[in-house]
């Protein structure tokens, strides 16, 4: 999109810019789910998609007004789906592998401190809410 001039630079730093790729997102999301339902795939990859889905929904919604760290929300939902469930350790290594995402956010100078944190809710609220999807 940056080569066709869709877009200013990588990061979409123009909030209006914003919207159709996150839509675009949301589309491929749909479309996927629909090949996956065709396949018959498990119902546990459904629960898995709309907790991407609604994570989606949450930065979006944030992001037409604000600018939350979008690596560091992914970085907290995967770190979680991946590593909750081991225990004693799986909930301490996703606060590292997060933080080291959201450290980097920060360091690049792409993201401030809040931004990251919002990021890292808007993860784990997505995951949440994932758990409660049949």
């Amino acid at each position: 999109l940056k080569g066709r001039g869709s877009v200013t630079d990588h990061h979409v730093r123009v909030r209006s810019q914003r919207a159709p790729i996150l839509a675009a997102s949301a589309v491929s999301l749909g479309v996927g789910a629909l090949v996956l339902l065709l396949l018959d795939a498990p119902a546990g990859l459904f629960g898995e998609i709309g907790g991407v889905f609604i994570g989606l929904m949450i930065c979006m919604a944030a992001n037409l007004a604000w600018k939350l760290s979008v690596h560091s929300a992914v970085a907290a939902y995967v770190g979680l789906a991946l590593l909750a469930p081991v225990p004693v350790f799986g909930p301490a290594l996703v606060l590292m592998l997060a933080s080291a995402t959201g450290w980097s956010r920060i360091k690049l100078g792409d993201h401030t401190p809040t931004q990251v944190l919002a990021g890292h809710l808007a993860g784990c609220v997505a995951f949440a809410a994932a758990l409660l999807l049949p």
